[in-house]
């Protein structure tokens, strides 16, 4: 009899020491597999860079005469660009202007390009309708903008400012809400006043 139980034992003992073997070789295998990865594998850098959307407004100025304005890109991202056109009486320190406006073809007269791209919308801004490059321009706004006569106030001058603003194109989505524009296959237009 007492062989018997010594056999249950021994017989248990063995299967209680091949599960710890066996549970001793499963965490070695799984240590260096895991030393083996983070051994070779390099780490991960994600380097998120933010896009730039800037603009500047291009023009030639002689003589008094401002020709050829329009806006480049001048980020890194395609984006659709807007401008605005403000023309006061200056003072000469640049400081103050006038509360009366000058009049076009009584003050100036303003001569806008031959170009179908850009849209005036019903909120004042042109509108230039085809997304631009980085580095790009858009196509001419104003071809020539000159002073008619010497009618400033004294002290004044004609100032003639183009304030441009871009906005990055994708999501078109966002384009149309923030500008209140539609956007067709890439093609923005704003609300346009119907001649009558």
């Amino acid at each position: 009899m007492k062989n018997g139980f010594f056999k249950r034992i021994s017989s248990s003992k063995m299967k209680l020491t091949a599960l710890l073997v066996s549970a001793a070789l499963i965490c070695t295998a799984v240590a260096a597999t895991v030393a083996f990865i983070i051994d070779t594998t390099n780490p991960v850098e994600n380097v998120m860079t933010p896009s730039k959307v800037a603009c500047q407004v291009t023009e030639t100025f002689e003589n008094d005469v401002k020709t050829n304005v329009a806006v480049k890109n001048t980020g890194d991202t395609e984006a659709y660009i807007r401008a605005a056109i403000v023309v006061t009486w200056m003072s000469e320190d640049k400081t103050k202007v006038t509360a009366a406006k000058p009049q076009e073809g009584t003050d100036y007269t303003m001569i806008f390009a031959d170009n179908s791209d850009w849209l005036k919308g019903t909120d004042g801004y042109y509108y230039y309708k085809k997304a631009v490059a980085p580095s790009a321009s858009t196509g001419i706004l104003i071809a020539s903008c000159t002073p008619i006569g010497n009618n400033a106030p004294a002290g004044f001058y004609l100032s003639v400012e183009i304030v441009a603003s871009a906005i990055q194109s994708v999501p078109e989505t966002t384009v149309e809400t923030e500008w209140n524009v539609t956007i067709t296959d890439g093609v923005m237009m704003p609300a346009i006043e119907i001649a009558s």
